[in-house]
Parts: C-alpha cells; structure tokens; sequence
C-alpha cells in the first residue's frame, strides 16, 4: 500500500455549512465472508468542493466489524472506501455532519452492500440505480454505450436520465427533512447529468462528431450556463468533467485527429483562465496545480522548473485554504524527489540496522555478514503482503539449509497486531518489529510489500528484489551467487 497518499491528503475544513462544525458522523458495520489476507485498514476518503482531499481510517476489528468517528466531515460529500493503493471497495456513500450510517459489506459480493441509519434514503440511491442498469434487458440493449449507432445511443442517453430522475424522485419522496437533502438531491441530479455529458464527448470521438451539439439535442442548452456556477461543485461528476472539457473541446476543435499527449501542456490552464471565474477557476486550477505536482518528474531541477512556470496561475487563486493545500503537498513533493534522487542503488553498502524479535533480542545486520539475505518489508494489515506470505514460506523450506537468510521486517505496523499475526502463523523465518522507521528511512522504502537482496559482502544486490512468488527469478539469482 502506498503511503505517499498518506503524505499528500491534507485535512482542512471546507466550512459550506457552518452549522456542520464539530459535529460527529459515525460509520458502523460488518464485513462478510472475509478471507485470510484481507486488509484490515481502510480509508474512508472524500473531496471536497475545493478539490481538497481528505480521508480518516476504518480499522476492522477481529470480528470483521469496524466502527469510525470522524469530525473531519463538515459539509455534504461523497465518499468511498478505499483499500490496496486507493482501489473502491463497495458503494459510494452521501455523508453530512451527524450522520450515522450501518453497513454490510459482501466481500464475495461487492455490490451485495446493505445501507441502515440516518442517511439511508439517500444512500440506496446508487444500490437501485446500479440494480437497474445490471437488468439483463438492459445490458443487453445497450452494451458499451459510446459505440452505439446513434438513434440507440440517443435512445439509452434518454433512459438512463429517465431512470435515474425516477429513482432520485423515489429516494428524495422517503428521505430526512435536514439541512443538506437539498444538497444530496442537487448532487445527485448533476452526477447523472455530467455522466451522460462525459459518455456523450466518448460518443462525438468514436464518430467525429461535435459533441456540444450532441449535447444540445439529447440533454438541452442549460449546461453552458451551469459550468461556472460554485454550487455544482458539490457533485465529483461535475469537477471531473471541467476537468476534461478542455481535452474534448480541444480535441473536437481539432476534428479528434490528435492525440492526449500532443495536447500543449499550458492549454488547461489557459483554458480556465479564459473561461471560468471565483471558486470554478479556483478549482480547476488548484487541480491542474496538484496533478502537475504529484506526476512524475525526472528531477528536482525540472520539478523546480515547471513550478516557476505555473507560478503565474497559482497567484490568480483567492481560496486560501486550497493554496495551503498546495503549499504542502509542493512541499512533500520536492522532498520525495531529493530523497529519489539520493536513494540507494544497487552495490551501495546497505545501511546498518538494529532491531528486534518478538522476544526482545536484538539483531543487527553486521552479524549476517558472509550470508546472502532476502528482506521482506511487511506490515500485518497490508493484503498484499500477506498474499506473499504462503510463496515466502515455500521459499524459506527450499533454501533454509543454504547460506541464504530470510528476515521479514514489519513497517508502519502496530506492535499488538503484528505480534498477534506472528502468534497465529508462526512463520518459521526471523522475524522483526521496526518501531521507529529505521529501515523504512535508511533504505528509503515508499510502499509495501517490498523485497530486497543484500550479498555476502553486506551490498545491496538488488534494492528492489523479485517478490517470492517470482520463484524462478530467485532461482536463478541465488544460483549466480552461490556459483552453482
């Protein structure tokens, strides 16, 4: 699991609704039919209308229930669950300051999730809508929307605003009477609405047609006029497509012969500079800032560089929050790069350690000098490490009587935890506890599982080494070493 995401979400208040402040919104549940080497962390993530990420942590219990509250929620949003490098778990969910909502999550079944409490009107939105488009009738009227003749494209564009209309009628005739329905129900509405823009623009470039036009005839006029209103900036559907309107509006100017990359790399700006104004313009490019930012860059220098060229956009944004947001993450972004840029490499001696086993003894790495060591980084929440557990052991079976020695470092763990998953496996390999980040800061280690090989010297030989399912290449390098 990457733990830049950790680094890079800022938690700063978008105050839409004052009345929203310190209030608690609570998250309960269970999952079902888990499996061995599920996570046992998530996060609950959102943003909010500024483009402002935040998140809070969802720890599963040994039951698998969990139960979080947060006080980071201060406004209507819409959040996901997110596990294993920011991959959704389950539904979406519509959460505002006092809610508290029950859930029941089908880990066979992901779209087997049962909603209970405060908000649950609201949120079985997306369970009916997603049920309806699953129908097989449907399915099969209407499979891959964007390259459908177009009397059939128009006529599923038609349905879907149709149904979903028809749902939020439904969902919003049941729900609370409470500051922030009215927002739900706005939210809502532009989800569908920007959705069917977003798969009329896929439409326009599979047929090279104008795709405002299109959206004239099948969806009406208002939604020129909506593009520069703050308000809908409560819906992620909305954002995402101001986002990618300057790609399909230059795309389209171009009759759709050019390609993502040949667009000019100031043009989204430029764009919004031109177009948009207040807290669209600030969002937009507050966004383009952040994306610019956390892409990947060949070296600080260059990182520098571009920053000084988009200077001049970062000065037209008045949200001061937003531009602290930027301020940290630019900040967390050079100091990413500077350590990249002085990482180890392969033949560097391998920076000493000095950590412990479960049982209190101290190991350093000096002592294994003469021995060819294989790393695994790990933590016991982390279900791709666990997944690499079973090959690990296999591993460990074949070269134990070699001059091969297998450690298993746990990072960012929780003593408690990684001591109970240890009494339960009882893996047979060294296995030790780092407390203080000493190895994940001296071997500069950005995410989990990572594995690594030292040699007989005590030099890294590989910094970043096959996983233990690769079990051919390990193979072949334990044989390169040992001469065989």
């Amino acid at each position: 699991m990457n733990l830049h995401l950790f680094i890079l979400l800022l938690f700063l208040p978008f105050l839409s609704h004052p009345q929203g402040v310190g209030k608690r919104v609570e998250i309960a549940g269970k999952f079902i039919h888990s499996h061995p080497f599920q996570d046992r962390m998530y996060l609950l993530s959102w943003t909010v209308p500024s483009g402002i990420a935040y998140m809070d942590t969802i720890y599963l219990k040994e039951d698998d229930s969990f139960h979080l509250q947060t006080y980071k929620i201060t406004g209507p949003v819409l959040a996901t669950i997110n596990y294993q490098n920011n991959r959704t778990l389950g539904p979406r969910l519509l959460l505002a300051p006092g809610d508290s909502l029950q859930l029941s999550i089908d880990m066979l079944d992901l779209k087997n999730v049962q909603v209970g409490g405060k908000r649950k009107a609201a949120n079985s939105y997306f369970l009916l809508i997603e049920k309806a488009l699953a129908d097989s009738l449907f399915v099969q009227k209407y499979r891959k929307p964007a390259m459908l003749a177009q009397a059939d494209f128009e006529d599923y564009i038609h349905r879907r605003r149709q149904l979903s209309d028809a749902i939020r009628k439904q969902v919003f005739a049941k729900s609370i009477d409470d500051a922030y329905e009215q927002d739900f129900e706005h939210m809502l509405y532009l989800e569908t609405q920007y959705e069917l823009m977003a798969l009329v623009h896929d439409q326009a470039w599979y047929t090279s047609k104008a795709p405002q036009a299109m959206i004239d005839r099948i969806l009406g006029r208002a939604w020129k006029k909506e593009l520069n209103q703050a308000a809908n900036l409560i819906s992620p559907r909305f954002r995402n497509f101001l986002q990618y309107l300057p790609r399909y509006t230059y795309w389209a100017t171009n009759n759709y012969r050019v390609s993502p990359d040949s667009i000019p790399a100031l043009y989204r700006y430029e764009f919004a500079m031109k177009n948009y104004s207040g807290k669209v313009r600030d969002y937009l490019l507050g966004m383009y800032l952040w994306r610019d930012m956390t892409k990947s860059h060949a070296a600080k220098e260059d990182f520098t560089q571009m920053m000084a060229t988009l200077q001049v956009y970062r000065q037209v944004i008045v949200d001061q929050k937003l531009l602290a947001y930027l301020d940290t993450t630019q900040a967390a972004r050079y100091e990413e790069l500077e350590k990249e840029q002085t990482a180890l490499k392969n033949g560097d001696q391998a920076p000493a350690f000095s950590l412990k086993d479960i049982n209190g003894k101290s190991y350093t790495l000096a002592e294994f000098k003469g021995k060819i060591l294989y790393i695994d980084l790990w933590a016991s929440w982390c279900g791709p490490c666990k997944e690499q557990i079973p090959h690990l052991a296999r591993l460990y079976q074949q070269y134990k009587a070699s001059d091969v020695v297998f450690i298993s470092i746990a990072l960012w763990d929780r003593y408690a935890a990684w001591q109970k998953t240890l009494q339960k496996d009882q893996p047979g390999w060294l296995q030790l506890f780092d407390a203080t980040d000493m190895v994940a800061k001296a071997y500069g280690i950005q995410a989990i599982p990572h594995f690594m090989l030292i040699d007989k010297q005590g030099k890294i030989l590989q910094q970043k080494a096959p996983k233990p399912s690769d079990t051919m290449q390990i193979k072949t390098i334990h044989d390169q070493q040992t001469g065989r």
